[in-house]
């Protein structure tokens, strides 16, 4: 766990994260909390601090109680409505907070996509703005209790975030409005917010474009700190990609962009980083890889046949990525393995080796999509089973009967030839 240190005079207070947040993370809010002199906590909602961050635009910034990453919301006050954009996790009285705001403009509620963190708030509103393609998971969310395993201990006690349960918002029936890629809200006076279509985190995961601040507010698409692509319906990198290259096209329109987590405000140019990464921009990749201090060797082969220099082709490699569902986020390799070698080391393992000829690609089995799990190695793969930050390597055994996971074999009805030579295995 990672504890926070950071002090706030919020109601709520994080004891404990499911994963460490960066530190630069950590500086911004610190540097927000101290220096912004717009920050206040209101009396109907202490459970959410407010900034100013334009003449008519404000962030409320919430703890995510699940232990992920704390969230932002937006609220956009035009000349006669106002737009809310996401609702948090639903604790504490955002609709008394926001009204509080927008005095006797009319308000519009939108959700950038169904993930809780975003969307807990909706049973205080009576309507709520989504694009279509999430819709039906919006629908689900109603029926399903936020108070759950990944909020409270056995006990009943949180698990991350002190707060008094009774003021986490009852989920009840609201009117979901379905909307489409380019639709646009009017909030008086030819002021326009467009929706726009990314799919990537969700399957409609919407971006926000406020003409009039020249902002984007894009969600869990563009978050600062790293990508936050994948969920349970995702779209393929592909799409996401063509999507992100339309938005690049449009970088005249914006300057800033408003995240739905970690630091906010950040440059519009950082969407050209997003399309180089999400192209696999070999010089681009190289030098990051290099800053992060990873070992690069030669450099990245960018041709279809192979010369033997390389493990597996970048082309191939790059048809796998961007054909590959937006959750498949593991560079997978597929091989035989034997018990009797894992029982012998005590199943610690400290490294396994994939014999040349085998097949890798990617797969999420959480997901349960991928690639074609195709790409021939052209020489044996030594990975050693350490975790540095949040990369690392994964040792898991396919399973067909998982509850909570999808087995290669159940998602691509494959042979056991498929899984080639026996992988090696050495006990740490």
């Amino acid at each position: 766990m990672w504890n926070r240190p950071i002090e706030s005079t919020i109601r709520s207070h994080r004891f404990a994260m499911e994963e460490p947040i960066y530190h630069t993370c950590w500086a911004f809010m610190r540097e927000l909390r101290t220096h912004n002199d717009t920050k206040r906590i209101y009396a109907i909602d202490p459970y959410a601090e407010v900034y100013r961050f334009r003449d008519n635009l404000y962030g409320i910034f919430s703890d995510n109680i699940d232990g992920k990453g704390d969230a932002w919301s937006y609220l956009i006050l035009g000349p006669q409505k106002a737009l809310l954009i996401d609702t948090s996790f639903g604790l504490g009285n955002l609709k008394g907070l926001v009204q509080e705001l927008i005095g006797d403009r009319e308000l519009l509620v939108v959700n950038t996509h169904p993930h809780p963190d975003h969307s807990g708030g909706n049973a205080q509103f009576d309507q709520v703005y989504i694009l279509a393609e999430d819709a039906p998971a919006l629908r689900r969310r109603m029926e399903e209790p936020l108070l759950n395993e990944k909020i409270l201990n056995d006990d009943g006690t949180c698990r991350y975030v002190d707060f008094e349960l009774s003021d986490m918002i009852k989920p009840v029936e609201y009117e979901i409005v379905e909307i489409h890629d380019g639709f646009t809200f009017d909030l008086g006076d030819g002021y326009e917010v467009e929706a726009i279509r990314l799919a990537g985190h969700s399957k409609g995961q919407a971006a926000f474009l406020d003409k009039q601040n020249r902002t984007l507010f894009p969600g869990d698409d563009v978050i600062a700190m790293r990508v936050g692509i994948g969920s349970r319906e995702p779209g393929t990198l592909r799409e996401f990609r063509d999507n992100m290259e339309r938005l690049a096209a449009r970088l005249e329109e914006f300057d800033s962009i408003f995240p739905g987590h970690f630091v906010v405000d950040i440059d519009s140019t950082a969407i050209l980083d997003m399309v180089d990464t999400l192209n696999l921009n070999p010089a681009k990749v190289k030098k990051l890889l290099l800053e992060h201090g990873y070992e690069v060797h030669e450099r990245f082969p960018n041709r279809k046949s192979r010369d033997g220099k390389e493990q597996v082709s970048y082309e191939q490699f790059y048809q796998e990525l961007v054909n590959s569902c937006c959750g498949a986020n593991l560079l997978t390799y597929i091989g035989k393995v034997s018990l009797q070698e894992l029982y012998d080391a005590g199943f610690s393992l400290g490294e396994v080796i994939i014999p040349k000829g085998n097949c890798c690609g990617i797969f999420s089995s959480m997901y349960g999509g991928g690639s074609l799990l195709e790409m021939e190695l052209l020489k044996d793969v030594r990975l050693k089973l350490e975790v540095r930050d949040y990369h690392g390597f994964r040792f898991r055994l396919d399973s067909e009967n998982s509850k909570y996971e999808c087995s290669i074999k159940h998602v691509y009805g494959v042979c056991d030839s498929f899984f080639g030579e026996k992988i090696g295995l050495v006990a740490s």
